[in-house]
């Protein structure tokens, strides 16, 4: 569990001696020992990832393993100390030994990783110009489109005329006791018939003859 502690008796007299020590520089760097040798500099990196006002850190095996750790405040910084020192890193060893962390002598120095961004513009973007762009000198003339007797193309027919109806319908006969078979003796008898097609779904069918 994450718990930010306040800040100690006489942490303004401790601010004031590490800003006379450095030349009025305010330190807000803390470095932080007694970590396992079997962990790997990714574990240290994020120690202090998510503690308020964390700005950046750094691993260094030079004497075993110790961590550099910046914050944007010396308060943030000695937060982070009451909440390191004396703790284990890991709580599964028995015996094992406890963080040291201190203030460190001088603050780290951000390379070009973690410079800050530059500054939003908040400018206005440019009023949209409506309508179509003015023509220009070099501009190709528009497409231009052939008649159609130029492509080939056939004029379209004009409708012709109709056909007098010769085909007569039959529907619901088959309600009335007429089947397929009476149906087409019927319009067989008929002068001008040429076939007869039974249509079940419409209880009847279809009599076709030479005119109408």
């Amino acid at each position: 569990e994450l718990r930010i502690s306040q800040p100690r008796a006489g942490f303004a007299a401790s601010c004031q001696g590490w800003m006379s020590s450095n030349g009025g520089e305010e330190v807000t760097t803390i470095f932080v020992v007694g970590f396992p040798q079997d962990l790997v500099p990714r574990d240290l990196d994020n120690l202090c990832r998510f503690m308020p006002g964390f700005v950046t850190s750094n691993v260094s095996t030079t004497k075993g393993l110790s961590l550099f750790v910046l914050f944007d405040s010396v308060e943030n910084a000695y937060n982070a100390i009451d909440l390191l020192n004396g703790q284990p890193f890991d709580r599964s060893v028995d015996g094992g030994e406890l963080l040291r962390a201190t203030m460190a002598r001088s603050n780290m120095r951000l390379n070009a990783a973690y410079a800050a961004p530059p500054p939003v513009s908040y400018a206005q973007p440019p009023a949209p110009i409506w309508g179509p762009p003015p023509p220009s000198a070099h501009q190709p003339p528009p497409p231009t489109t052939p008649h159609p007797d130029a492509r080939g193309e056939k004029r379209p027919r004009a409708s012709e005329e109709q056909r007098p109806i010769d085909t007569v319908a039959s529907v619901g006969a088959a309600d009335k006791g007429f089947d397929e078979h009476y149906l087409r003796t019927f319009f067989s008898s008929l002068a001008g018939f040429v076939d007869f097609k039974g249509n079940p779904r419409m209880g009847g069918g279809f009599a076709k003859f030479e005119s109408a």
